[in-house]
């Protein structure tokens, strides 16, 4: 693939964004966040909570950027609170899930009792194509559609693990996917 095609830069890939209908801000890098980054708001909320996805870009080796591959970050804190009671239920339906699909890389920072979401993308150090980022994004908006409402209602309590399985096990059945 040729340079021309490449995006290398986190502003072309923000607009890129905006052109498929996503609302993104680039942010450069502050005391707290030493890369500047891409803030997108994802579709829905999580109990009347924005869900914001953060892409970045860092290389395995700072000195030799321009040789190296180029890793793109996509990593979304989820304003869901996991109940003490309810930690271990939780852990285990995150892990289920990141069985089940191909991006899905959600996981529990358990100090804090919060969930996250987050996909690292190799890319060559003259940047990524198009096509790809826009699939990683819908598939990303997708996922946290899909699996956001079963984390918020096992984390809560309003749900067990048992029950959500069973509904998942409906939900694929009724697809033709199980």
């Amino acid at each position: 693939m040729t340079r021309k095609h490449l995006l290398s830069n986190l502003s072309e890939i923000k607009h890129l964004f905006e052109e498929q209908g996503f609302i993104c801000d680039l942010q450069t890098p502050t005391e707290l966040s030493r890369h500047e980054q891409i803030i997108v708001q994802m579709p829905g909320t999580v109990e009347n909570n924005a869900v914001v996805l953060r892409i970045f870009w860092s290389t395995a080796n700072e000195i030799a950027a321009n040789e190296d591959p180029k890793f793109l970050h996509f990593f979304v804190l989820l304003p869901i609170q996991i109940s003490e009671q309810r930690l271990k239920e939780t852990i285990t339906l995150v892990l289920s899930m990141n069985a089940m699909f191909d991006l899905s890389t959600f996981g529990v920072y358990e100090a804090d009792r919060l969930i996250y979401y987050r996909y690292v993308h190799v890319c060559s150090a003259e940047g990524v194509a198009k096509e790809p980022i826009i699939a990683i994004l819908s598939s990303i908006a997708y996922l946290l559609e899909s699996c956001v409402p079963y984390l918020t209602e096992i984390a809560s309590g309003h749900k067990t693990l048992e029950t959500i399985q069973h509904e998942a096990q409906a939900v694929l059945k009724k697809h033709g996917l199980n």
